[in-house]
């Protein structure tokens, strides 16, 4: 749309720019599903119900586009440093710049054959959107739940936005540069190994604007996430 000077994802190609693998346990047979963000900005969840090397065993089993659709429904009250429209920021907040697979939890140490897992933790995916958001989901599957479950579905588990600096708020942004200016989404994301203490698990999650470095400290306990203190990392060129 003319409006934030895009060429328009619908009429993208819908080429692939990132794919990563989960860890085990989520796909068929306890195997990895395969996460891939196409140039169109949507992040889809892949896997193969037989054989991997036949084409016609894969298909698209989730799109995460849909759940940051219907979550941010629900959160009209949170003004956008974008865009003053409603509908604006629900496709803003609806398109994926960048993810990462949170790395398995570790479970017990359980006996079993080598190279085998004999428990399996929540499956988690962060990912980065472009108004500024860094949202959490927990991705579960019919073999993640053992059945509980019929389809694939994402449901989002926290959410944390980053304020851009004021003089780079424009809210009617009139020439191109302002408009460059305010855009401060996350483009890279990595996240770090769990650690267990006080009974809960805990990993940190990097990110990189295309301004600065940022770090945040994750707490998971009992099905629930938290965010510590946001630390930023300025001065370095990316």
């Amino acid at each position: 749309p003319i409006s934030n000077y895009s060429v328009g994802e619908e009429i993208s190609n819908s080429a692939p720019i990132n794919i990563a693998w989960s860890p085990p346990g989520l796909a068929k047979h306890r195997k990895c599903a395969l996460a891939a963000l196409t140039t169109n900005l949507t992040l889809s969840i892949w896997s193969a119900e037989g054989k991997l090397q036949e084409e016609g065993s894969w298909a698209r089993r989730l799109i995460i586009n849909d759940a940051l659709a219907d979550h941010f429904e629900d959160c009209d009250d949170e003004l956008s440093h974008l865009t003053v429209s409603t509908k604006e920021r629900l496709r803003l907040r609806s398109r994926i710049r960048a993810f990462a697979w949170a790395p398995a939890l570790p479970g017990p140490e359980l006996t079993g054959v080598v190279g085998t897992h004999l428990s399996y933790g929540q499956h988690m995916i962060a990912v980065s959107n472009d108004d500024n958001y860094l949202v959490f989901l927990k991705i579960e599957s019919p073999t993640s739940t053992l059945g509980a479950e019929r389809d694939w579905r994402a449901d989002v588990l926290i959410h944390e936005s980053f304020a851009p600096p004021s003089d780079t708020i424009f809210l009617k942004p009139n020439v191109f540069e302002d408009m460059v200016k305010q855009q401060r989404y996350i483009s890279h994301i990595a996240w770090s190994p769990w650690i267990i203490r006080d009974d809960s698990h805990h990993s940190v999650i990097v990110y990189a604007t295309n301004e600065d470095v940022r770090a945040q400290a994750i707490t998971y306990t009992n099905g629930r996430m938290t965010l510590d203190n946001e630390v930023i990392y300025t001065g370095y060129v990316l």
